[in-house]
């Protein structure tokens, strides 16, 4: 006697066709994650590139604003400005305000802003040609690779100077910083610029 219901199950196993249908749409999936994380990781070194290197040029300014803007005789009666140039300036200032000027040098060494600083000592006052101390204020600076100055010298009527006998015009000095962390990807330079005038040669022009 038969049963009523007889179900037959058959056991196929996957053909070539389906394999291959699986495998495809498998590395589909897997390039699509892929190609994913890779833009995802691209734009967060784009983001980090760019805040690096502007954190680094606004502190720079900031620092380099307080020094210049407050640039004075030097302990031994020294000029406030000894010496500048297009990636190089030197000049007095108290810079750690502790009631003594020190000498201040700011310099590109290479793609990065140095700073040195040269303390008085003795009576007389004198400076000696060692600094008391040396930091590195901004990385990423590509001035000299666009062939464009950190520093610009300006007269009281805005003109500007750039031979060494009209030192004692100078009252003040703009300040351009380019930055690219890698200049051979993206992001592009940026530009970061700020003006900073001579508190006490201002005085002195006003007399």
């Amino acid at each position: 006697m038969k049963p009523l219901y007889q179900h037959t199950f058959t056991n196929r196993g996957t053909s070539a066709v389906e394999a291959v249908v699986y495998v495809a749409i498998f590395s589909l999936i897997m390039l699509a994650l892929l190609n994913f994380a890779y833009y995802s990781f691209k734009k967060q070194s784009y983001s980090t590139a760019v805040y690096d290197a502007s954190f680094s040029a606004r502190k720079a300014l900031s620092e380099l604003l307080s020094d210049i803007r407050s640039a004075s005789y030097s302990d031994n009666g020294a000029y406030p400005i000894e010496r500048f140039e297009g990636y190089e300036f030197i000049f007095y200032s108290d810079t750690d305000k502790d009631g003594k000027i020190e000498k201040i040098r700011y310099f590109l060494d290479g793609t990065t802003l140095k700073k040195q600083i040269f303390k008085s000592s003795g009576i007389p006052p004198i400076y000696l040609n060692t600094p008391d101390k040396e930091s590195a204020v901004a990385s990423y600076v590509q001035n000299q690779r666009f062939s464009e100055t950190l520093f610009e010298y300006l007269d009281k009527y805005g003109n500007k100077i750039t031979n060494p006998n009209d030192l004692l015009k100078i009252v003040t000095v703009n300040i351009k910083i380019i930055t690219d962390k890698n200049p051979n990807r993206a992001p592009d330079k940026y530009n970061f610029e700020a003006s900073a005038s001579i508190r006490n040669l201002i005085e002195d022009y006003a007399k």
